[in-house]
Formats: C-alpha cells, sequence, structure tokens
C-alpha cells in the first residue's frame, strides 16, 4: 500500500511543470519581446520614409511632365490640382504625416518630416599638401 501512494505522488510530480521552469520560460519571452519591439517600430519609420522619399520621385517626375506639356520653363511652379491629373489618385500624402512641398520645376519636392538625405563623397586624390581627403555632402539624386 505504501509503494502504491509513493508511486501516486510521483506521477503526479512528473505531469507539470515546476514554478522555476515556468518563471523561465516567461523570462526568456520577455527578454525576446524586449528586443523585438523596437525593430518592428524602426522598420515601420524606415518603411514609411522610403515610401516618402519614391512618392517624392514621383513629384519631380511629374512636374518635369507637366513642364513639357504645358511647354513652361524652369522656375515655374505648378499647383498641387495640376500635378494631380498625373496620379491614379490624385495628388500623394506623406505616409508618416508630413506635407509635401511642390517647389518650381527643376528643384526637387520635399516632405517636412522625411527630408532628403545627403551621401558623403571621399574626394580623391588628396590635396597637396599630403592630407587625407575631406567628406563633402552631395546631394543624393546626384550619385544616381
Amino acid at each position: 500500500m505504501n509503494t502504491l501512494n509513493q508511486m501516486r505522488k510521483r506521477k503526479l510530480r512528473s505531469g507539470g511543470f515546476t514554478l522555476v521552469e515556468i518563471m523561465i520560460v516567461v523570462a526568456i519571452i520577455g527578454l525576446l519581446i524586449a528586443v523585438a519591439v523596437p525593430n518592428f517600430s524602426k522598420m515601420r519609420k524606415d518603411a514609411q520614409k522610403t515610401a516618402c522619399h519614391a512618392q517624392l520621385k514621383q513629384i519631380d517626375g511629374s512636374k518635369e511632365m507637366w513642364a513639357t506639356q504645358e511647354k513652361r520653363a524652369d522656375g515655374d511652379t505648378p499647383s498641387e490640382s495640376q500635378l494631380g491629373a498625373y496620379f491614379k489618385d490624385g495628388m500623394p500624402t506623406c505616409p508618416g504625416g508630413g506635407s509635401y512641398t511642390i517647389g518650381p520645376v527643376g528643384s526637387d519636392a520635399n516632405c517636412s518630416v522625411h527630408p532628403k538625405a545627403t551621401s558623403a563623397v571621399w574626394l580623391w586624390p588628396p590635396s597637396m599638401s599630403g592630407q587625407m581627403p575631406i567628406a563633402q555632402q552631395i546631394p543624393e539624386q546626384t550619385l544616381n
């Protein structure tokens, strides 16, 4: 009879998890969430910035088409309604909640939230003084 009770206790204990095991699993899950959540928010912001820059390029292209079709020169600025005809659903909006500044033909459209980035380009050869070259900020569009 005594061995039967001991077997029942062993059977009950082997069927579940201990409190320490459950706490370790919860701690691991919490650690994974703490690492993943900031990455998701950064990826969302990066996607909004990429979409905004793509739309700015589309706006610049539609300004050029407008100027060609209307026989306008550089420096003329189209209205949003004039450019809206070149887009399927009208003038695009910034996915980050910013506002677009169209600007004149020949210059880039801008966003209030996602400014266009500049790229550092090394000037080579070094100057005659033998110093290392310095980086110069050149707008990204000139590199494409």
